[in-house]
């Protein structure tokens, strides 16, 4: 009996003790050895409420696309159950956050300045110290344990398609995510995707157990673009003309951009590599080679102009040569002047703009383009991918096309490059108005990517390019030479 009582005793004191400790364990009192603080969330240093189900996996927030795009500032998220597409629509300054991400990307990156063949930047613009619209860091944006993603039926889950658009629909950008778990019909992805999607910062602190949003400051941004292009104001003909030699060579469109005049600026911003693929220009193959000055001619004092060639080099030689004529002026430029390109009176088809050419033929061009886009089609069922040739190619043209794409090889951790229809690509031998047909299988398919368009008696290039999925998703891709 009395061992009873004494446990009884014990009992009361303990839970008459409860409330004693819990009080003393306050918000304010540090956290005990290995207990690990709820996760908090930040945006703009601000605390918000979050979904209770954000975890961590390999060292990265998941966090919720629909609560992200709406504390981000979306305007509307629409989920296609049928294509597994996301449609976002935010108010975003696509334009000038990729335009400083291009900058930054010209003027920091000197990895390839021991590189001769390149032509250099001018020396008083080498790593001008221009914030970055997103930090520095390469982002992570697949898990490791969902690398090597194909159509396996031993996978948990199937990636999703994220298509995030401009309100007013000029920009449009698309990515397959593979690391998206949904969870209770909401889809969470690693947190470097709202530095990809939406160009806000995500940083994790581990220790604090806390994750920090920042979006970006577009004033601040455009501020960056200002200096930079004032400080890249060409001084001399040949500084305009290696300027754009330089971006031709490296794909990065501001470069480009830079030595335009005014007028040719207002052309680029409407051009399809701008609003489309992040200002990066050219083909990763074909690409643009040493460039040689072929002819050089002093019309006056202020007016110069340039005959440029290089080869277009690909893995396997002989390489074409691609040839660009431009007139470079010296012209006022804000409240000084400077030197810059007036004309493109031959372009290769590499550069953010090509020369100018007419209405009718531009409708033209672009009619030849719609109607092949809309005859490709990929039907993973089938594991058969399928287009027709148009039946009329405006005079003076021919109709290019090539095929590419990646396969994955048995764990689906390594993968190969193909190509198909190599002989009707290199002889331009397509027959008029015929259906090509092609086996994917769809199982092991990474990516096919499509290069199409007209090529004139110049050699001028007017090619686009799509992306397929192995699930047979297809969209405009980063392109080159474009319509």
């Amino acid at each position: 009996m009395r061992r009873i009582v004494s446990a009884l005793f014990l009992v009361i004191i303990v839970l008459v003790g409860l409330p004693l400790i819990t009080l003393a364990q306050g918000k304010d009192s540090a956290p005990s050895a290995g207990v690990v603080p709820p996760l908090t969330v930040e945006i703009n240093g601000l605390k918000v409420n979050a979904p209770a189900e954000m975890d961590v996996a390999e060292g990265q927030v998941m966090v919720p696309l629909r609560w992200a795009a709406e504390q981000l500032g979306a305007s509307s998220i629409e989920w296609d159950s049928e294509t597994r597409t996301v449609t976002i629509r935010t108010g975003q300054d696509f334009y000038n956050l990729e335009k400083l991400n291009s900058y930054v990307r010209s003027l920091q990156d000197s990895s390839n300045e021991q590189n001769d063949q390149l032509w250099p930047l001018p020396a008083r613009v080498r790593n001008l110290p221009l914030s970055h619209a997103v930090p520095n860091l390469e982002q992570v944006l697949e898990l490791d344990k969902y690398r090597g993603h194909s159509k396996q039926s031993t996978l948990p889950h199937d990636p999703i398609y994220i298509r995030i658009i401009s309100e007013d629909s000029s920009y449009e950008h698309g990515s397959f995510v593979y690391s998206a778990e949904n969870r209770q019909n909401h889809y969470y992805l690693p947190m470097d995707w709202l530095e990809y999607l939406f160009h806000a910062s995500a940083d994790y602190n581990e220790v604090a157990n806390v994750l920090s949003i920042q979006p970006p400051d577009v004033n601040q941004v455009k501020s960056q673009i200002a200096w930079a292009e004032n400080a890249l104001v060409p001084v001399s003909a040949e500084e305009a003309l290696k300027l754009w030699g330089r971006g031709l060579q490296t794909r990065i469109g501001a470069l480009q951009y830079a030595a335009l005049s005014p007028q040719l600026r207002q052309k680029a911003d409407n051009s399809y590599n701008v609003r489309q693929t992040y200002w990066v220009t050219g083909f990763s193959s074909p690409w643009a080679g040493p460039i040689t000055i072929t002819s050089q001619d002093k019309v006056s004092a202020t007016r110069i102009e340039y005959t440029i060639s290089f080869p277009e080099i690909t893995s396997a030689a002989p390489n074409t040569t691609a040839t660009e004529k431009l007139v470079i002026e010296k012209i006022p430029y804000e409240s000084g002047e400077g030197w810059f390109i007036t004309q493109i009176l031959q372009a290769s088809g590499y550069g953010i703009i090509g020369a100018d050419i007419d209405a009718n033929m531009s409708k033209e061009l672009e009619h030849v383009k719609n109607n092949f886009y809309e005859t490709i089609s990929y039907d993973p069922g089938q594991d058969l991918l399928s287009f027709t040739i148009p039946q009329t190619i405006p005079s003076g043209y021919k109709f290019y096309l090539h095929i590419s794409g990646r396969m994955f090889m048995g764990d689906n951790t390594n993968g190969m490059s193909f190509h198909a229809f190599d002989k009707e690509s290199q002889d331009f031998t397509w027959k008029k108005g015929r259906t090509y047909t092609y086996s994917l299988p769809s199982a092991t398919l990474d990516e096919c990517i499509i290069d199409f368009g007209l090529i004139d008696c110049n050699n001028q290039e007017f090619l686009t390019t799509v992306q397929i999925s192995a699930y047979g998703n297809k969209t405009l891709s980063l392109c080159a030479k474009v319509f």
